[in-house]
This record gives C-alpha cells, sequence and structure tokens, in this order.
C-alpha cells in the first residue's frame, strides 16, 4: 500500500496568509518610498525657485530692465524669471526652466503675488514674492503632516 504526503488545508491556509501579509507590508512601505521621493522632489524644486526669486530681488538693483522707480523688486512674471539673464558678466537665465511639480506631474505652482508701487508714475505693479505647491494636491497632506500647499 503506498501512502502519499500531503498539505494540510490548514497549513495550506497558514501560508496564503503569510504570503498575503508580507505582500500588503512590502505594497504599503513602496507606496511610502514613493511618496518620499515625491516629497523630495517638491522640496528641491521650491528651493530653487525661491532662491532664484532672491536672486533676482538682489540683482535688481543692477538690472537695467527694471526701471528706477521699481528697484528692488521681484519678477512680475514666471516668464521674466525664465527669460532675463543675470546682470553679471557671463550670466545665465534665473531659471533655465520652469520646474515640474511632483504632486501633480506638471508645472502648475501656486504663485504668491504681492503689489509694490512704482514710484514713478505710482502705479501698483504685481510681483511674485514666492512659490507653494497648489492645494489641488492629492493628498493634501505630506508624511510630516503639514499640508503641501504651505511647505
Amino acid at each position: 500500500m503506498c501512502q502519499t504526503r500531503a498539505f494540510t488545508l490548514v497549513e495550506v491556509v497558514v501560508v496564503s496568509a503569510l504570503i498575503l501579509l508580507a505582500s500588503l507590508v512590502a505594497f504599503h512601505t513602496a507606496e511610502i518610498v514613493s511618496q518620499r521621493e515625491k516629497e523630495e522632489r517638491l522640496r528641491y524644486a521650491l528651493l530653487d525657485m525661491r532662491a532664484a526669486l532672491d536672486i533676482f530681488f538682489q540683482d535688481s538693483h543692477q538690472n537695467p530692465a527694471i526701471s528706477a522707480g521699481q528697484i528692488p523688486r521681484f519678477p512680475k512674471t514666471i516668464d521674466e524669471m525664465l527669460l532675463t539673464k543675470r546682470p553679471v558678466p557671463g550670466g545665465s537665465f534665473y531659471l533655465r526652466r520652469l520646474p515640474l511639480n511632483p504632486m501633480l506631474k506638471n508645472t502648475n505652482w501656486h504663485l504668491v503675488i504681492a503689489t509694490i508701487t512704482d514710484d514713478i508714475t505710482s502705479e501698483l505693479v504685481p510681483v511674485i514674492t514666492d512659490v507653494r505647491c497648489p492645494d489641488t494636491v492629492t493628498p493634501p497632506d505630506g508624511l510630516n503632516g503639514i499640508p503641501y500647499k504651505d511647505w
């Protein structure tokens, strides 16, 4: 008489449950790692654009394209940062390209606008003072609990 060996139903269910549990943990970890990478790219994009804004403001004293009544000032548009060269020998553009927003996978950014008064014409001139992530991002909060729009 030949005796066959096989797994019992309980053994199969236990092993299947362990495999399912391990795959769920791995999937959740992969999501967190992916989210962390996006947040790091977002942080660097915001730092780059804010640094370009600060440099534009500092250079506005020397920039011949800016009228004397508006010095010092931030740029009026993003295009001004993309198309204006720094007023130093061999100066490059303030921004080579508009960074990609990793949360939206496009170049949409929330521009914080302030107004300055032109000393010569007494007109109000809108300028960009800061750049933020739009509040339409899902999920709205980062892994640190701070909303992306406040970064």
